[in-house]
């Protein structure tokens, strides 16, 4: 029990962080029939000025991946470069549910940037200006933020 009293001590003192959980708050950005793609918001995240999201894709009927079989969802991590409008696709994984739910089917991650453009008026255009709108700002010295 003191090991409890000191923990919580702790943490409203500010001595030790609190735990924070992160919760996916999934925004659709498409549908049409038989299929929807979904970006998490809360889990949009910038480093320096490359801002990262998960960007998921459902399908009503099974896909086909020829080298690892058949998969109902996928779940893809975005590289964006705001200022440039670029993108580059970091880590995907093919599920054989829903939603991102079953077994992985197919996976890759990579660990450089292949920067290309979206293609404009697509779901790919439309996920980074969401990711970049949604990301938080840097702050220059000076207090002014900064501009990718």
């Amino acid at each position: 029990m003191r090991w409890f009293t000191v923990l919580v001590a702790g943490v409203l003192c500010g001595s030790l962080p609190p735990v924070i959980a992160h919760a996916a708050q999934w925004k659709r950005l498409y549908t049409a029939t038989g299929r929807s793609v979904e970006m998490d918001l809360s889990g949009v995240r910038r480093q320096g000025d490359v801002v990262f999201a998960w960007v998921k894709f459902s399908y009503d009927k099974e896909q086909s991946d020829p080298a690892k079989g058949p998969y109902q969802s996928m779940l893809q991590l975005w590289a964006y470069q705001c200022g440039l409008g670029r993108h580059a696709l970091m880590q995907f994984a093919e599920y054989s549910g829903k939603g991102g739910d079953g077994k992985v089917v197919a996976s890759d991650a990579r660990d450089r940037y292949d920067w290309s453009y979206p293609e404009p008026d697509t779901i790919g255009e439309a996920a980074m200006k969401i990711a970049c709108n949604t990301a938080p700002k840097t702050r220059i010295p000076n207090g002014a933020p900064a501009s990718l």
